[in-house]
């Protein structure tokens, strides 16, 4: 009887996927529209100036003494700047999730609030690289492997930055609470990320406005999930 009660539960707790999640995003982004746009504009240009900052700091290493250690002809060939992007995207998109956390909890999203640097944010950014690199892999081997990774990682940012848990906790938590219905949701992360890229085709600037759709989608899912009872998975 206990089993069954126990399998029950278990059940009842396995995530539930709706596709009408992107326009519950989209709702919560018109609420706030020109705070989104801003963020999305002052991120970009962040990472804008942090690709020209470690542009810089390669030639400027290129061309000393030592500048023959680096082996390599680009930046875009090192596997040291490629981790480093990562982490600092990775700043980025956690400090994003919590505007969105916040703002699904009634509280109005700031555009600073993007940059307030969390006390676990080396975990953040170890999350970042984690996820890359799987993910990274995965899609090197036969692409799909790829996609299943980042959708049963789509927790891990709001893990971490609502939860407090470790990078590798969060993402050993989000594989757990996800792997069940691993189908589902990587269509699911896949169509909320072609959505956020869509602004792309729209002259660019479309992206002040599809790209919140990302992060709102996923603080979305994190607290429908946390709702079902994720925490006892």
């Amino acid at each position: 009887m206990t089993q069954v009660a126990t399998a029950t539960a278990a059940s009842s707790a396995r995530p539930t996927v709706r596709f009408q999640l992107l326009g519950d995003a989209w709702s919560l982004y018109r609420m706030e529209w020109p705070t989104w746009s801003l963020t999305t504009l002052a991120a970009i240009a962040v990472m804008g100036a942090g690709e020209l900052s470690l542009r810089i700091v390669w030639f400027a290493a290129r061309s000393s003494y030592f500048g023959w250690l680096l082996g390599l002809d680009s930046p875009d060939d090192s596997s040291l700047f490629w981790l480093v992007r990562a982490a600092g995207a990775g700043l980025l998109l956690g400090g994003a999730v919590r505007m969105a956390l916040g703002q699904i909890r009634g509280r109005r999203p700031q555009v600073m609030d993007l940059f307030e640097a969390p006390d676990n944010w080396f975990d953040v950014a170890l999350g970042a690289v984690l996820t890359a690199v799987l993910v990274a892999f995965g899609l090197a081997v036969l692409v799909l492997p790829g996609l299943i990774a980042a959708g049963l990682l789509m927790l891990t940012f709001p893990l971490i930055v609502d939860a407090e848990l470790p990078a590798t906790g969060a993402m050993i938590k989000s594989f757990r609470t996800l792997r069940d219905e691993w189908l589902p949701v990587t269509v699911l992360h896949l169509f909320i990320a072609a959505a956020a890229g869509c602004g792309v085709f729209f002259f660019g600037v479309g992206v002040l406005a599809t790209a919140p759709l990302y992060v709102l989608s996923l603080a979305l899912f994190y607290e429908e999930v946390g709702r079902r009872g994720y925490e006892q998975l």
